[in-house]
């Protein structure tokens, strides 16, 4: 079994369009519009809303008792009336159509037969003008369809110029509306563009300007990164100039120091020696004078010339301090003079000159051959 799917609302609406069609179909079906009746003849009108009447054909049919019905019909059209009339009233033979273009209406033309009462001694002459009548009628019928046609000539080409006249103007506000679209969507575009570039030009600034930015503070932080490496380096080399002063001032004083020691344990006599002989020419003039006008000077004596000094530590240089001076020679032994030992104990005090002011060139030989 086949299940049904019904729907009213769906029933319903075909059921609106179908009637809507109907009455369309209706509303522009042909249709008998009037019917005319005059002296010569009877007029049959259809008229429909569009279309032509190329298919439409009439057919006579006639019956026993005298009448004849005409029907009139169209397949396409779906159309059929039907007329009755009594066959000595109409000529069949005469029957036509006439149409009018206007109105889009066709016209059935039926002639009625002409009815003549005339004497039989006139029978010849009232055929004759029986004739020329209906002649003059054809003519007269004849005359009115070619003014009819030449109207609807004159109509169809009035009617032809004005559809052409609008269908240009038409074609002409469709033209203009296009090119107003295409002028609005150039100005667009156009504004785009202007707009892109103007954001790429904004773009390209700003990557310029931080670029630079970049680039500056690059600079900024080498340079000072480079100043503080050349501080480090000064630093650095202030430091080991120092330390190198002072291990060649410690250096200096340690041969120093192991110099005096050698020659104060080997050579106590030349030492000696050496001792007076810086003594005597340190010494200034005034003091010398007075010293001999007082106390003239006693001969050494042998033991106190051959007393071996005692040695003095000599203190050790400071390789942190950099604005002390450091002597180049230590202090040579006391070597004294019986005067000298004479006199208290702060005479004993007295400051000898060092190796190193003693320009006797025998003490330097003496120095360049220890120190080779």
């Amino acid at each position: 079994m086949f299940a049904i799917n019904y729907n009213p609302v769906l029933s319903f609406l075909d059921l609106v369009q179908q009637q809507q069609q109907q009455q369309l179909r209706q509303q522009f079906r042909p249709k008998i519009s009037k019917k005319i009746e005059t002296e010569d003849e009877y007029q049959i009108h259809i008229f429909k809303p569009y279309g032509d009447f190329n298919s439409y054909e009439v057919r006579a049919l006639r019956s026993q008792n005298g009448l004849v019905k005409l029907v009139i019909e169209s397949e396409p059209d779906n159309f059929q009336a039907t007329v009755s009339f009594s066959l000595s009233e109409i000529d069949l033979h005469e029957i036509n159509w006439l149409y009018f273009r206007a109105e889009n209406t066709l016209v059935l033309r039926i002639p009625k037969k002409q009815k003549v009462c005339y004497p039989q001694f006139y029978f010849p002459g009232c055929v004759i003008a029986g004739e020329e009548q209906r002649d003059l009628g054809q003519e007269q019928l004849r005359r009115e369809a070619e003014e009819n046609a030449r109207r609807e000539a004159e109509k169809a080409r009035r009617d032809a110029e004005e559809n052409a006249r609008r269908e240009a103007e038409k074609a002409r506000r469709e033209a203009e509306k296009a090119r107003r679209e295409a002028e609005e969507k150039a100005r667009a575009r156009r504004e785009a563009e202007e707009r892109a570039r103007r954001e790429e030009q904004a773009r390209k600034a700003a990557e310029e300007k931080a670029r630079k930015e970049a680039a500056q503070k690059e600079a900024e932080e080498n340079a000072r990164k480079e100043a503080k490496a050349k501080e480090q380096a000064k630093l650095q080399e202030r430091k080991e100039r120092v330390r190198r002063e002072a291990e060649a001032r410690k250096a200096r004083a340690q041969q120093e120091q192991f110099v005096e020691q050698l020659l104060q344990n080997f050579f106590p006599p030349l030492l000696s020696q050496v001792s007076q002989i810086q003594a005597g020419s340190q010494k200034s003039p005034e003091k010398v004078n007075s010293e001999s006008q007082s106390n003239p000077s006693p001969s050494p004596s042998p033991q106190k010339e051959h007393r071996q000094p005692s040695p003095q530590p000599s203190p050790k240089p400071d390789a942190n301090d950099d604005n002390e001076s450091v002597q180049s020679e230590p202090l040579t032994p006391e070597v004294g003079s019986p005067k000298l030992e004479a006199k208290d104990e702060s005479l004993d005090l007295h400051k000898h000159p060092s190796l190193e002011e003693v320009e006797d060139e025998e003490f330097v030989m003496f120095r360049k051959k220890f120190e080779q």
